[in-house]
This record gives structure tokens, sequence and C-alpha cells, in this order.
């Protein structure tokens, strides 16, 4: 054997050696993405089930009564507590939302989150405080919000009228 077929030898075994190495790294990265996503997940449901846990508080509780059906009956105080629990969900969404669009949160929990993201701003008072907050929002995240809020009233309209339809017929 001659020093050129050493050397042909050697580059195979270093090319064999960077293709395992970039396998290896290639699953490594993905175990890796895997994991992440899977953090940011468990962070976002503890965060929304915290962000929910103080309804439980009766005081609490009632002012998102009041609110939800009138807000324009809060009290000062109950408008800031309540305009500050809308704003602290609502920067959970904003974040959720870029999660997803970066694709470091699973799809599966986005939906469940935007589903409710949606029906918690379609009341009225959540959302006249989600809008007088528009500016302290990113404006991409609040131009998603403003267009699935309009294809989501759209469709409860639609479930609604089909629901009465369907009342009347029985």
């Amino acid at each position: 054997m001659n020093w050129e077929a050493v050397g042909a030898i050697g580059e195979v075994v270093g090319a064999l050696a960077v293709v395992i190495t970039l396998i290896f790294l290639s699953f490594q990265l993905r175990q890796n993405t895997k994991s992440v996503r899977k953090a940011y997940r468990s962070q976002m449901a503890e965060t929304v089930s915290n962000c929910i846990s103080v309804m439980q508080d009766p005081a609490f509780a009632r002012i998102m009564v009041l609110a939800m059906n009138d807000a324009s009956s809060l009290t000062p105080e109950d408008r800031l507590i309540f305009g500050s629990f809308i704003f602290r969900i609502t920067r959970v969404w904003e974040d959720a939302y870029f999660q997803w669009l970066e694709g470091d949160y699973d799809p599966g929990a986005w939906r469940s989150n935007r589903a409710y993201m949606l029906d918690a701003l379609s009341n009225q008072g959540a959302y006249g405080f989600f809008e007088t907050r528009k500016a302290w929002l990113d404006e991409r995240f609040v131009a998603y919000v403003d267009t699935e809020l309009a294809k989501h009233k759209q469709d409860v309209r639609l479930e609604y009228v089909s629901d009465v339809k369907n009342q009347d017929d029985a």
C-alpha cells in the first residue's frame, strides 16, 4: 500500500466521521427542540392556569362578572383590577402567538389558547380594555387578534342562527 492509498483511506474515514457527527448533532438538535417546546408548553399552561385561578377569589369574581356584563358599572378601582388582568392575560397570549409563529410552540396548544383568547375577547367588557391598550402590544399581534376576532364573531353568529333555526324547527 502506498502513501496515496493511505491518504485516500484517511480522507474517507475523516469524511465518514464528519457525516456521523452531523447526524448525531442533528439528532441532538431535534431532541433539544422537543425539550424546549415541552418546557414552553408547560410554562404556558401554568401561566394561563395562574391567571385563571385568580377568578376563584370572590372579590375578583365579582369584578369579572360586572365587567363582562357592563364594564361601565365598574368603580375606578375595579376597572384597574379588571384592566390589569386583561392586559396580563393578553401579554401571555401575545408571547404564545410569537412562539407559535417561530415554530417554538406546539400548534395544538396554540389552538386551545387561541380559542380561549377569542372567546374571552369576544366579550365587550374584555375587548373594551384590549381596545384601549393596543398601543402597548405588538401591532402584528393586534392585527392578528382583530382579524381572528372578526372571523370568530361571524362563526359565533352563524352557530347562533343555526341553533335558533334548529329550535324553531323542533
